[in-house]
């Protein structure tokens, strides 16, 4: 008996394990900016000096894991939402500009791998497809995410989204652990096209209904449908002389 559970329990192990350096932000506030005279608007979602949440430092030895994932969450109880209207002429972007380093070296470059961006708990029409570059220094100290994915018009729900990036094809032979800090640092969505109108913020935090308040409504609903109905007898209620 003690063979076939060891047997049992080997064969529902995974055949491989990817190593991962997640980094997480909570966004507790979107700031909304307006180049003045231009067309270019802006919902901040986190940044290092431009609004919203703070960028995040972290500590790690990326030398030991093969991807990297930088995930975005709304608060418990929210969710993000996009209201992008469907009669403008004007178009809409995630934009990434996500740099971090460790000592000297600013320029990541010398490696490039390919970004899969994700979102959590997404409802809306859909959404672009595209990687971004996720680009790293040979030594490993400097490592960035830049580029953009395009929103299509109409309302985009969401609880949070990921940026994850598969480096196990570069030589991390030299690396070691670093305490990597934000520079020049934005995760933005903007629009492009108002003719120099500031839209307004199109990018906000909602609440999420409690499971308990939509419990209600659902009941509130059935009992109504129930009190609409009409109840129809196959015969007459029996002994009481009369026919329905």
């Amino acid at each position: 008996m003690q063979k076939f559970r060891l047997l049992a329990l080997v064969a529902t192990l995974p055949t491989f394990v990817t190593a991962q350096v997640v980094v997480t932000s909570t966004a507790t506030a979107i700031f909304h900016d307006y180049l003045s005279g231009t067309s270019q608007s802006y919902d901040y979602i986190v940044s290092s000096g431009f609004g919203g949440a703070s960028a995040p430092a972290f500590t790690a030895d990326l030398k030991s894991a093969s991807e990297f994932v930088y995930h975005i969450q709304a608060p418990a109880g929210y969710a993000f939402q996009i209201e992008f209207p469907t009669f403008t002429v004007a178009t809409a972007y995630f934009a990434f500009e996500t740099y971090w380093s460790s000592g000297a070296t600013l320029n990541p470059g010398l490696n490039v791998a390919n970004v899969a961006f994700t979102f959590d708990g997404y409802d809306g029409p859909g959404l672009g497809t595209g990687t971004l570059p996720f680009k790293i220094t040979g030594d490993g100290l400097s490592l960035g995410m830049t580029g953009s994915q395009f929103i299509a018009r109409g309302t985009h729900t969401f609880t949070g989204f990921s940026i994850a990036a598969d480096y196990s094809n570069f030589d991390t032979t030299s690396w070691s652990e670093g305490s990597y800090s934000p520079f020049p640092f934005r995760i933005y969505y903007y629009t492009l096209g108002y003719g120099g109108i500031d839209p307004g913020q199109h990018l906000s935090l909602v609440a999420i209904p409690e499971p308990s308040t939509v419990a209600l409504v659902i009941g509130i609903c059935a009992a109504l449908a129930a009190c609409c109905r009409t109840p129809r007898w196959k015969g007459g209620l029996k002994g009481s002389g009369f026919n329905v």
